[in-house]
């Protein structure tokens, strides 16, 4: 009787982005040092990349009341009655298709100025991805908070937008920005492949299991998870998927007796594991092989 050895079954993983932390920009403002005479505070048309619809960006450098967090410089949105107003600012990016994106950055409302004044919104492709407030009225120096909004790429140049949405001050007053970063979102998947056991005889019945473990540093949403098996092999029956809280399997069992291969996708957060547990059935005819 011919025992047979099954090697090398073929795993196709298809996946968003396994490359983790990629930067695609980071603004710091202190490009501001190219402007800064000993005033504490100036306009300039672009800066760091950035432009502005309303034709200047206002920044600001560190001092006592109004202290910077990430290096000596940081920008103020608000619009004026009075003097030029600051609106927003934008920039224009090269989106991948398909992959996640992590925008961050700190803000910190206006000393003395509530909410009602101290709001901005964050748009990606004219899509808002949310309005940050502070109530400062009652603060003597910044308090800086740090905020992330996520979104996928369309493959399309996508604006990236702040826009100050707070009330009109004749003197302008508004939130103020810094330390902006755009990068990938992804994963480090692992992925481990086991049998049941190491020998077969043709006519044998068995199963494998196909684990998925996201490493991080963020969810992974969407894997698509294939797997074609060799000459010979084919299920014995349904195919199944178990997950933590917090993850899930597009199916939680697939497939059918004589199927040659298996396709699901899942959505695994950071840390968690998922098993795709696989019953097969080895062919009679040595041949098949």
């Amino acid at each position: 009787m011919k025992t047979l050895k099954i090697v090398g079954m073929v795993l196709l993983m298809s996946l968003t982005p396994t490359l983790w932390a990629v930067e695609v920009f980071f603004t710091d403002f202190e490009e501001a040092i190219d402007d800064f005479n000993g005033d504490g505070d100036g306009f300039v048309t672009t800066l760091d990349g950035w432009q502005s619809s309303a034709g200047a960006i206002e920044w600001w450098d560190d001092a006592p009341g109004r202290s910077a967090q990430e290096g000596q410089f940081y920008i103020e949105l608000n619009a004026s009655s009075l003097f030029q107003s600051a609106t927003d600012i934008y920039r224009d990016i090269n989106t991948i298709d398909g992959v996640n994106y992590r925008l961050s950055f700190i803000y910190a409302g206006r000393v003395t100025y509530d909410e009602t004044v101290n709001r901005v919104q964050v748009s990606v492709g004219g899509n808002n991805l949310g309005t940050f407030i502070d109530d400062a009225s009652s603060n003597t120096d910044h308090n800086w908070q740090s905020a992330t909004v996520t979104f996928t790429g369309t493959g399309a140049t996508e604006r990236i937008e702040f826009q100050s949405t707070g009330l009109t001050i004749d003197a302008g007053r508004g939130m103020r920005l810094d330390a902006i970063r755009l990068e990938y979102t992804s994963h480090d998947i692992a992925v481990v492949k086991t049998d049941s056991k190491t020998g077969f005889q043709p006519g044998d019945s068995a199963s494998y299991t196909i684990t998925v473990t996201n490493n991080g540093p963020d969810d992974a949403l969407d894997i698509e998870i294939t797997d074609t098996l060799p000459n010979g092999v084919e299920l014995s029956g349904l195919w199944s998927c178990s997950a933590p809280a917090g993850s899930s399997c597009s199916s939680n069992s697939g497939g059918s007796a004589g199927d040659t291969s298996i396709a699901l996708t899942a959505d695994i957060a950071n840390g968690d594991t998922i098993v795709v547990t696989v019953p097969v059935t080895y062919s009679t005819d040595p041949s098949d092989y």
